[in-house]
């Protein structure tokens, strides 16, 4: 069993002691199911065949009383309606009683339950005659042979149904006493087999969690002192565990661990003559190293001083041509702002001339439009000469007809000689407008010719402008440049020092490193290997 557990690993005997309390768990559950599945059949089976023969026997019984006060109230009254009421009371209960011999026989009872009630069914089917015949000779008003029925046979029936009864209920109740014991006797079974699984259950779950905890705490005390050793600088081979769960392997693997700082302390002791060696040999280097940085210094220094007198003769020469390409860009604006003034000249005349064709065009347009009244008019001149002519023809009748005739006669000539006169001063505006046309058109040329002068002119400025600029970006660079050089230099200077001081510092590094050797010498002393 201790090598099966050495096999197992620390989470599967978890994990099985688990398995078996959930084994125990279930197995009590399922018993405990079990037997109080048992127990409910038992108290159904009491309710069932004790209870219930009890109740209806008690049901009976009540009723039987009832009945029998109804009956006494009813022969008693003297009210005819309430004598009708009890008698209804006591068939009912008589019905009731019936009722319950019924139910009594459709339930599981004893043969002996049973024939105690058939006893009382028999005996109570007598009274039920007698008493039917003790009504009969009361409806017939025959009280004497009532009477003597009552006192010598139907007293004796109901005293003996209900004697038989209270046998049935003895004998019932005897049998719920009997069954209600049993039900006792399996509920006491039942705790103790469930108590039984219960130890059992534990029993084993505990047995195995202790065999559990003796194996893993036995390994861990061993991992324990091994651990402890190392603590101590204790690094000599000790027996492992051998097991394959993860006792066994933290085990191998401190012994491991302590194989391979077993195999450093041994380095780092070989290290720490190097290391003296080269403590030495750092300081004679850091020495030489902190007069290399002094003669750099000085040489730096020279240089930086040199560096700045450069730097102030380019930066006034970058002054003189920026002063320069500040003239160049004023010229550049100003031919700018020449062609840009052309150009718009340009687009006058070009506008003015197209004014003058739009002239022209509207010139010859009234031309026509006087040609049209020309015609007109010797259109009108004739028709006047023919009115005339007609008047004529028509002698007196037609004076006022001729005079009429004449006056259009004369304005249409009149008109005549007006449009005429017009388009002679037309054709004069005509040839005026082409004559300033091609003056205009002269002028445009002119201009364009100016503006592609000056067009010409401001490229070249801008050009120049741009030549400066760039000569001026340059020598700006070149200032800059000198600047840095400057810059660097110090900035060289000051690594210089720094250089300077981090040698000194190695210096002194290098005696604590031959402190620290000393120190790692007696640390390594320490540790058994």
């Amino acid at each position: 069993m201790a090598s099966f557990l050495h096999r197992m690993s620390i989470r599967s005997n978890l994990l099985l002691i688990a398995a078996l309390a959930l084994v125990a768990a279930a197995l009590i559950g399922t018993v405990s199911l079990v037997q109080m599945n048992r127990i409910a059949d038992r108290a159904q089976e009491i309710y069932d065949k004790s209870l219930q023969p009890v109740r209806v026997v008690g049901e009976i019984q009540g009723a039987i009383w009832h009945s029998r006060w109804a009956s006494l109230s009813a022969s008693t009254s003297s009210d005819a309606a309430k004598e009708t009421a009890y008698r209804a009371e006591a068939n009912e209960e008589l019905e009731a009683v019936q009722a319950g011999i019924t139910e009594f026989g459709t339930l599981p009872v004893s043969s002996e339950e049973k024939a105690a009630m058939d006893k009382f069914a028999a005996a109570w089917a007598e009274y039920l005659d007698l008493r039917q015949q003790a009504l009969d000779l009361e409806a017939a008003n025959r009280i004497a042979e009532w009477q003597t029925l009552r006192s010598t046979q139907l007293n004796p029936s109901i005293v003996e149904a209900v004697g038989l009864l209270e046998d049935a209920k003895t004998v019932s109740t005897e049998a719920a006493a009997d069954a209600t014991a049993n039900a006792r006797s399996a509920a006491d079974t039942a705790r103790n087999t469930i108590l039984a699984v219960l130890v059992l259950g534990i029993l084993i779950t505990a047995a195995f969690a202790v065999l559990t905890a003796r194996s893993l705490v036995g390994r861990v005390h061993r991992l324990r002192d091994q651990l402890t050793a190392m603590a101590g600088g204790d690094l000599a081979e000790r027996p492992v565990d051998t097991a394959t769960n993860e006792i066994g392997e933290m085990s191998r693997a401190v012994q491991q661990a302590a194989e391979k700082m077993r195999g450093t302390i041994l380095t780092l002791a070989e290290t720490s003559v190097g290391l003296t060696r080269s403590s030495a040999s750092l300081q004679s280097a850091s020495r030489e190293l902190t007069e290399n940085a002094d003669r750099a210094s000085r040489q730096v220094s020279a240089l930086d001083s040199a560096a700045t007198e450069v730097t102030g003769g380019v930066q006034a020469v970058a002054g003189g041509a920026q002063e320069m390409g500040a003239a160049i860009r004023e010229i550049s604006v100003n031919a700018s702002d020449a062609a840009s003034v052309a150009g718009q000249a340009v687009d006058s005349a070009a506008q003015t001339q197209q004014v003058m064709v739009r002239l022209g065009n509207s010139s010859t347009e009234i031309g026509n439009v006087l040609k049209t009244i020309t015609a007109i008019a010797e259109q009108t001149n004739l028709l006047a000469l023919n009115a005339t002519i007609e008047a004529a023809r028509a002698g007196e009748s037609g004076k006022g007809f001729a005079v009429v005739a004449g006056e259009v006669k004369d304005l249409a000539q009149e008109t005549a000689k007006a449009t005429e006169e017009i388009g002679r001063r037309i054709d004069a505006i005509q040839q005026d407008t082409r004559s300033a046309a091609d003056a205009i058109a002269g002028i445009s040329e002119v201009i364009g010719k100016i503006n592609d002068y000056q067009t010409t002119i401001a490229s070249a400025v801008e050009e120049q402008s741009a030549t400066t600029n760039g000569m001026t970006g340059d020598l700006d660079r070149v200032a800059g440049g000198t600047g840095e050089i400057s810059s660097q230099l110090t900035q060289v200077a000051e690594l210089t020092e720094a250089t300077e001081g981090a040698a000194r510092a190695t210096q002194n590094a290098a005696g604590e490193l031959d402190v620290a050797a000393e120190q790692l010498r007696a640390a390594i002393g320490t540790f058994r290997y």
